[in-house]
């Protein structure tokens, strides 16, 4: 980050709001780092951190089980769905002990200027974008362009697959709209990221009431499935025109750092959704 930050204002906002205030031992320790890294930049120095981190852990029990794993399993191709999360790097490097080759698809909005770096050097990288390739040629000037491709964002796939179309009318009736009016959808975030979504949709329904939305509408609003719905029953018993849509998600997997990236979605959530 401190390398590329010259002109790229999503990187020189990401070190400003995750520069840490605290004054604990961490806090002193990670202002120590941002202070050594704002010094000791460039991709010489990315290159010699990158070892650091690979002996730090080429001892490793568990590097030495991935290293074994994939000699007796020998894979094509060893496939990574997200390119950040740390405790992947000891399995690239076990995939390059056996000569493996490794990708990665960019798990990402449409940009990498705002994301930390790598958990390491993949031999393939599925993008989003041409936005996304020409940043990754940038951010990693080692990256050969023959081995990034663009793919488009597969998890937004089912909006075009025939199998989950639903008719307007069916639409309709499923959520208690009525055809005539025309409708607001509001979609929320998780409390994470959108705390103030309860404020907004209290904002719309007493324009509704109160008549500063001029016309008559149906109001929609979708929960995110990134959070169970319970934040925003209160708005449902104090606003019962309001139309409720919380998502089928499930959570594969309890025990995450970040569980909301292990929900799932249903079939039926693929499209339809659950009123």
């Amino acid at each position: 980050l401190q390398h590329n930050k010259k002109g790229n204002f999503g990187i020189q906002d990401n070190l400003k709001i995750t520069y840490p205030t605290t004054k604990n031992r961490r806090g002193r320790l990670t202002r120590a780092i941002y202070k050594w890294c704002s010094l000791f930049k460039g991709n010489v120095w990315i290159d010699f951190y990158n070892r650091l981190q690979r002996l730090s852990f080429k001892k490793h029990s568990s590097t030495k089980r991935y290293v074994e794993l994939l000699r007796k399993t020998q894979p094509d191709i060893l496939f990574f769905t997200h390119q950040r999360p740390p405790y992947i790097a000891p399995l690239i490097y076990a995939a390059n002990k056996n000569k493996i080759k490794t990708a990665s698809f960019i798990f990402s909005w449409d940009n990498l200027a705002s994301k930390g770096r790598m958990a390491g050097d993949f031999d393939a990288y599925y993008v989003w974008s041409d936005l996304m390739k020409e940043d990754l040629i940038k951010f990693y000037p080692r990256t050969k362009e023959n081995n990034i491709y663009v793919v488009g964002t597969p998890q937004f796939e089912p909006y075009v697959l025939e199998r989950y179309k639903m008719e307007k009318a069916g639409f309709y009736s499923k959520f208690q709209l009525d055809p005539n009016l025309k409708t607001i959808c509001f979609s929320c975030g998780d409390i994470s990221t959108s705390k103030n979504d309860p404020l907004y949709i209290e904002t719309i329904a007493d324009a509704i009431l109160n008549k500063g939305i001029t016309e008559k509408v149906n109001f929609l609003v979708r929960t995110s499935p990134a959070e169970e719905p319970e934040r925003f029953y209160y708005l449902k018993e104090k606003y019962p025109f309001i139309r409720w849509n919380y998502p089928k998600w499930t959570i594969s997997r309890q025990q995450h750092s970040e569980i909301w990236s292990q929900r799932l979605p249903s079939v039926e959530e693929r499209f339809k959704g659950n009123s």
